[in-house]
């Protein structure tokens, strides 16, 4: 096959030598019993007969073989850390000149940190505004009163995993509480992710607060309540009812289908700003319903 390094079938070589074709078909045969070829297809489609069976010297096709491997290796070689910090930090747009804007920014981030939790706290004081220009608070409420955005909490407490007493024996709220926000049209992966509904159940009577279980209890028989409606309802006041909502959201057992209700429990000074300068009406709250955090709930605008 002189110097040429590609396969061949065993029609060109009769052509090239001038032999016969079943004096060539012996050869190769014998060649091939020997380890020094190998037939099969190599650059053309399936052959229609034995005569168009491609042939390749063995040591020729691992070079072929080896360059090749050194070639695909070389398109996936990992870049240096810099590169990669640099692709990164445009991806999330946190870079100069990255940043997003509108509703549609939001809407875009939280799909990109769809799933991962964080401290309550930092979604709005850190998370969001490093990555939309000019973030205004009410482009998130709009989107989780229109139902496309969804947020609560998908780890499970430390107080469901110590059910034996030897972890913490209340569920104590706090600005860390880690919580996440998921798209509804894309939250089939929710369902894999929280905790027992059983075990939740079992751990509630013991592990919350009694009012916190009074709001539970009556979430579970009326669905979705305003907080107003369930302190009143349950005949609390207006801190008792918050710290009941904070602590259940806290646990992962509840959620609002707005942001403004568990942003206004957090934050203490935008609970002294609820009331307008003149001092007479309250700004109205953007808060949205309750209801308990499930599968179903967490699959579907409240």
């Amino acid at each position: 096959m002189g110097s040429d390094p590609r396969p061949h079938d065993r029609e060109c070589v009769c052509e090239l030598l001038g032999l016969k074709s079943p004096d060539v078909f012996q050869a190769f045969l014998a060649m091939e019993m020997q380890g020094l070829l190998m037939r099969g297809i190599f650059e053309h489609s399936k052959p229609a007969d034995d005569y168009e069976i491609e042939w390749c010297e063995r040591r020729i096709l691992q070079r072929i073989h080896r360059r090749t491997l050194h070639t695909l290796r070389k398109q996936i070689e990992p870049v240096a850390p810099s590169a990669y910090m640099r692709w990164l930090l445009h991806w999330q747009h946190l870079a100069p000149q990255t940043q997003l804007s509108g509703e549609e920014g939001v809407l875009e981030a939280l799909h990109q940190l769809e799933g991962f939790e964080a401290p309550a706290i930092e979604w709005e004081r850190t998370l969001l505004p490093a990555r939309v220009a000019n973030y205004d608070p009410r482009w998130l409420d709009s989107l989780c009163l229109s139902g496309a955005v969804g947020w609560g909490r998908i780890s499970p407490h430390p107080a469901w995993s110590n059910a034996d007493g030897g972890g913490p024996r209340r569920v104590i709220p706090s600005n860390a509480a880690p919580i996440t926000f998921y798209i509804r049209e894309s939250a089939d992966w929710l369902h894999t992710r929280l905790p027992a509904s059983g075990l939740r159940r079992a751990a509630s009577i013991s592990r919350l607060s009694a009012e916190a279980v009074q709001a539970r209890t009556l979430l579970q028989q009326r669905g979705a309540c305003f907080a107003n409606d369930i302190q009143r309802i349950l005949n609390l006041s207006k801190q008792q009812t918050q710290h009941a909502l904070w602590e259940l959201a806290a646990a992962g057992l509840a959620a609002a289908d707005g942001y403004d209700q568990l942003r206004s429990i957090m934050d203490p000074r935008r609970k002294a700003a609820t009331t307008n300068p003149a001092g007479k009406r309250p700004v109205r709250s953007t808060a949205g319903r309750w209801s308990l955090l499930s599968e179903e709930s967490m699959l579907r605008p409240l």
